[in-house]
């Protein structure tokens, strides 16, 4: 996991005395700071040893976290091994926003429509997560069924949203057009705002949206989700290194988001989100989708 890690290691050396017979003065003065350097040398070994550690892992929807219950347990258990473990903190960050049922606003817009068989809508999570980026961002004082209507035809018009010919379960909106389907929306209703992805420092440039009271889209290999929040746990053990324990500690990152599957029915303000470890987000499948 992509983890800093703090280490203080060993102050002090311990030195060997040799007993020496036949060797003489001057090869045992030479003795002494071979072995120390060897000794310095395997302490930055041990050390370095477990700061190595896979960052570039991709996730798919499958990885999403239901609770904070489930990312308690995550963060134990990918952390499983480690003396003295415990979560010593955690900071959350979220902006308010409820979740919506993507089967809802699937039913609604088939209905609305009169579509079924291979014209009904379905694979909507882009569509969904542009709705809830659409309330959250005042674009439009409509309600959600509305704003979902408004922008799932926008995506139709313009192919963002297909569906293949051959294989009627290849069907989505392309992740490569969901700053475009932002920016049309915006457009259709007289906003200015445009929406920008970008596939590098993903946590980092939701974070920064966050604090500054803005929500995105965020998209893993297979679903999109809107953005909320942040959550950061703090994580504290032991490592050893040559003879001695060392306390370290780590960071277990989160993007807490509102995924259209779980929770999107409860009316509970503390069950409308879900949790996306960020370890697990690369930079080859993954999208931050802003408002600019």
């Amino acid at each position: 996991m992509n983890y800093l890690h703090t280490v203080q290691a060993p102050t002090h050396l311990f030195f060997i005395k040799f007993k020496l017979n036949k060797w003489g003065s001057f090869s045992h003065k030479l003795l002494v700071p071979i072995v120390t350097f060897l000794l310095v040398l395997f302490s930055f070994v041990s050390v370095f040893s477990f700061l190595i550690v896979p960052i570039t892992v991709t996730g798919t929807s499958a990885s999403v976290l239901q609770n904070s219950s489930q990312v308690t347990s995550y963060v134990m258990n990918t952390h499983k091994g480690k003396k003295d473990l415990q979560i010593t903190a955690i900071k959350q960050t979220k902006i308010a926003s409820p979740n919506i049922a993507q089967s809802s606003m699937n039913t609604h817009y088939n209905n609305y429509y009169y579509l079924s068989g291979d014209v009904a809508v379905d694979g909507t999570c882009t569509e969904v997560a542009s709705t809830l980026l659409m309330k959250s961002h005042n674009a439009n004082a409509n309600g959600t069924e509305y704003v979902f209507r408004t922008i799932m035809n926008i995506a139709k018009d313009n192919n963002y949203w297909f569906r293949d010919a051959k294989d009627k379960k290849k069907v989505g909106t392309k992740s490569d057009k969901i700053d475009s389907l932002v920016t049309d929306t915006f457009y259709f209703w007289r906003s200015k705002k445009k929406g920008n992805s970008d596939h590098l420092n993903i946590y980092s440039n939701l974070v920064s949206n966050i604090d500054n009271g803005k929500t995105s889209i965020f998209s893993c290999a297979d679903h999109s989700m809107h953005a909320v929040g942040y959550a950061e746990y703090t994580v504290t053990y032991k490592v050893k290194v040559l003879c001695f324990y060392v306390p370290t500690s780590s960071v277990a990152k989160f993007v807490i988001v509102n995924d259209g599957w779980y929770n999107a029915t409860n009316n509970a303000t503390n069950e409308q989100y879900s949790y996306y470890p960020a370890d697990l987000i690369s930079t080859t499948k993954f999208v931050l989708t802003k408002v600019i």
